[in-house]
């Protein structure tokens, strides 16, 4: 078994109080993991949490042997990427310029790009599927576009860890599976990836496992597609009742 990627022990968060019980747990590298719950369960401040956006209420998260809060601003931006709901301020940016911001953990002070980087952005927006519209201003494309060029922007940053909370929202359903097929072969390439979902019909035959949160408890559930499949049902129900 791979070494350690992100390691969560009896990690509390939340807000004045926990919104859960104490989680622990261990992700490697090449996991596709996905975070279920109903809206307000504690999904996205688990996830900014881990990211290193909210310091936890009591535990330790561990990212690649070293404890997450003890890292700088750069050097956890070179392991750890993320893409949020909050919509982007792109203020007349280019999809080429936003999906650059990915590179500024590398670039000097003046954020000035070479090829090299330029490349990988390129790379990263013909992955998305949207290299045709690199010189279009963010405010000039529809909400799906904009949301694949965050989705880039965090393929730019080129770290271990690719976090993403709700990275599905606002994508048609063909687009949907495709970014599905994207992370999983980011996945076997050897990136970590964490993602909430609330398309559970989709996921049980991609991922490797699922965080579901179930009132104040957190399940962790790894294995095929069946017993992920039984554990999403058994805590949220079918659309059959059975």
């Amino acid at each position: 078994m791979s070494n350690p990627v992100i390691e969560i022990k009896q990690l509390t968060f939340g807000h004045s109080h926990p919104l859960t019980e104490p989680v622990s747990a261990t992700f490697s590298q090449g996991e596709l993991i996905a975070v279920a719950g109903r809206n307000g369960s504690g999904k996205s401040t688990m996830l900014h949490t881990v990211l290193g956006l909210r310091a936890s209420i009591s535990g330790q998260i561990d990212l690649m042997g070293e404890e997450i809060s003890g890292m700088n601003a750069q050097d956890r931006a070179r392991k750890i990427s993320a893409v949020l709901t909050q919509r982007f301020n792109s203020a007349g940016l280019s999809m080429f310029d936003v999906a650059a911001l990915g590179r500024q953990p590398y670039t000097t002070g003046m954020g000035r790009l070479d090829d090299e980087d330029r490349a990988i952005v390129k790379n990263a927006l013909s992955q998305m599927g949207i290299d045709h519209l690199s010189e279009k201003r963010m405010d000039e494309v529809s909400d799906g576009e904009r949301q694949k060029c965050m989705i880039a922007r965090a393929l730019a940053q080129d770290s271990q860890v690719i976090i993403m909370d709700e990275p599905l929202a606002f994508l048609d359903f063909p687009t949907k599976l495709e970014v599905l097929k994207l992370f999983r072969e980011l996945a076997n390439e050897g990136k970590t990836i964490l993602f909430s979902t609330h398309e559970l019909n989709l996921i049980s035959d991609v991922v490797n496992g699922v965080i579901i949160f179930d009132e104040n408890e957190v399940i962790i559930v790894k294995g095929g597609a069946n017993s992920i499949r039984a554990s999403l049902e058994n805590t949220f129900g079918t659309l059959t009742g059975k």
